[in-house]
């Protein structure tokens, strides 16, 4: 069985590696309620199985345009306070 939902919120987690976006089954990331300040680059390597993802409440300073290759059915990232695009 390969993982298909990660949910890592609210453990005060300050990065992600891009080791994330190996997990070609990962239909659902939750890294909401952390302290996270980017997204690995590579994020649109999940282009084909993410689904969900909830980001909100971190302190990202930016979102690699990578992201904007997702194919995601929900996304959740409220209270971005430092966000600019790269």
């Amino acid at each position: 069985m390969l993982l298909e939902e990660l949910e890592i919120n609210d453990n005060k987690l300050y990065a992600i590696t891009d080791s994330i976006c190996n997990l070609g089954n990962l239909n659902t990331l939750n890294i909401s309620f952390n302290q996270i300040r980017c997204l690995p680059p590579e994020i649109d390597m999940l282009k084909d199985c993410l689904k969900k993802l909830h980001i909100e409440s971190n302190m990202f300073t930016s979102i690699p345009c990578s992201y904007g290759r997702l194919n995601l059915q929900e996304l959740s990232l409220d209270w971005f306070k430092y966000l600019n695009s790269e």
